[in-house]
């Protein structure tokens, strides 16, 4: 029977933990969300952190962010994440990081799988006007500059260290069941260094991912 998050904890007797990467618009709040709702996990949205942080300083959201992640102290949001992590004892989902750095170092922290939700631009760029047409999010800067300023931070290198890539431009629904049977299937393999035998990953669900992908600790895909 396969193993949930939960009854696979990593050696130090907590749970692994997921992280949801992926471009803007590309579903990962909302997944994250839906599995929050389905498996009781905690969220911790580097996004709130980035927020909480540019209104104390008085600063547009995402000029802020650029800011510190272009400052001598590029960690500040990271460590700050990491921080809410240790102070979770069951199952969490991460949901934000852009930079190879972040990522380093919150995999120091807690036995980590990495999940990249993989959306088109266009099927972004739908979800993106729809947050403006509804009020839930207001853009602060155009979607083509926002787009170049966060792969320049690292995004894609963060995309391509994804032990799984699911594709994104499915209905929601089908992508959360994507992204929990990778966290359950592939729990069991994740130690502080990676992903340990990711090529005996289940292959039920290679039909959701673009393309299927299992990657072994260094990051190079396994054939």
């Amino acid at each position: 029977m396969m193993k949930t998050p939960d009854e696979s904890a990593s050696s130090a007797g907590r749970p692994v933990a997921l992280l949801l990467v992926g471009h803007f618009a590309s579903g990962k709040s909302t997944v994250a969300m839906r599995l929050a709702e389905r498996l009781g996990c905690q969220v911790v949205e580097v996004g709130d952190i980035v927020r909480s942080s540019a209104k104390a300083a008085g600063e547009p959201t995402f000029r802020h962010a650029e800011q510190v992640l272009t400052s001598s102290q590029p960690l500040t949001f990271a460590y700050q994440a990491g921080e809410r992590i240790n102070a979770i004892e069951g199952l969490v989902v991460v949901v934000g990081i852009r930079r190879p750095d972040e990522l380093s170092l919150l995999r120091k922290i807690r036995p980590s799988l990495v999940v990249a939700l993989s959306a088109s631009p266009a099927i972004r760029r739908k979800r993106w006007q729809e947050r403006q047409a509804d009020g839930t999010r207001i853009a602060e800067v155009p979607w083509d500059e926002r787009d170049e300023v966060e792969r320049s931070w690292g995004l894609d290198e963060v995309m391509k260290s994804a032990e799984v890539v699911i594709d994104a431009n499915r209905p929601i629904d089908i992508v959360v069941d994507a992204v929990e049977q990778a966290w359950r299937t592939l729990s069991p393999n994740i130690t502080l260094g990676g992903c340990v035998g990711a090529d005996r990953y289940l292959c039920s669900i290679e039909r959701y991912c673009i393309p299927y992908r299992a990657r072994s600790p260094s990051g190079r895909s396994k054939e």
